[in-house]
């Protein structure tokens, strides 16, 4: 049976409903990043869950080498085709279908990127520390550990129990809810053709700043920085669109 992850990540209605994601939100964000750590050029950087490679085609396109990896294959494949739209060579930028429980590398990568809440999707808490050690021994000694994850201060507080959306001729409707301490959505999905309507989950763990705080010490990471949005501003609790956590190795 697939995950809800793995299910929802290779519906085409994913992308759908998320379509306002823009490639120059993501450019705005990584340039920010740049500047202020100033990684050098040609260092290796991977894209942990890097969906369709918005951020990976970018960092490429920097001089970067980058290395994308996703679960979802549908994804993966248009990563590449867009990486072939854009000519860049795998010299450059790989895409790779794989699952971040597993080992992606022993001291390989400058930067390692999860970006937009890519994390605690999974039913068992270990395989949160799991993906950390994975990538504590995938960094080389001086390198950083970058998660993006939703602030959930924030999010619990303003939870919108149910709404309804038409997007492209598609009618979404979507409740939702917590659960044992996960942040559920529950995504109907009406065809446009046949009328069938097709059920989705998404199921993220509600992960506070002390229980990251917690995750970080237990695999060995230090936080270098903690911003509240995509513009790098500080991390405020009841404020703050996100968790941006900059982690360095022990």
């Amino acid at each position: 049976m697939l995950s809800w992850f793995e299910e929802w990540f290779n519906s085409p209605y994913y992308k759908i409903l998320y379509k306002h994601r823009t490639e120059q939100e993501a450019a705005l964000f990584l340039n920010r990043l740049i500047a202020k750590y100033k990684w050098p050029k040609t260092c290796n950087m991977l894209d942990l869950a890097c969906g369709e490679g918005r951020h990976a085609l970018f960092l490429a396109q920097q001089n970067y080498c980058v290395t994308g990896i996703d679960i979802a294959s549908n994804s993966i494949q248009k990563a590449r085709e867009q990486a072939k739209l854009n000519r860049l060579s795998s010299n450059s930028l790989n895409f790779v279908v794989g699952d971040m429980r597993q080992p992606f590398g022993q001291q390989q990568y400058q930067v390692i990127f999860n970006l937009f809440t890519s994390f605690g999707y999974f039913e068992q808490q270990t395989d949160n520390l799991t993906v950390l050690h994975n990538a504590h021994k995938a960094l080389l000694p001086n390198g950083h550990l970058l998660i993006d994850f939703m602030n959930t201060h924030k999010i619990v507080a303003n939870l919108v129990p149910h709404e309804t959306k038409m997007i492209d001729g598609i009618y979404f409707e979507i409740w939702r809810y917590l659960e044992s301490g996960y942040i559920v959505k529950k995504i109907a999905v009406s065809e446009p053709n046949s009328g069938k309507i097709l059920n989705f989950y998404e199921r993220v763990q509600a992960i506070y700043p002390d229980d990251f705080k917690e995750l970080f010490a237990k695999s060995s990471f230090k936080t270098d920085n903690l911003f509240g949005n995509y513009n790098l501003s500080d991390y405020d609790s009841q404020t703050s669109e996100r968790q941006i956590w900059v982690l360095k190795p022990l």
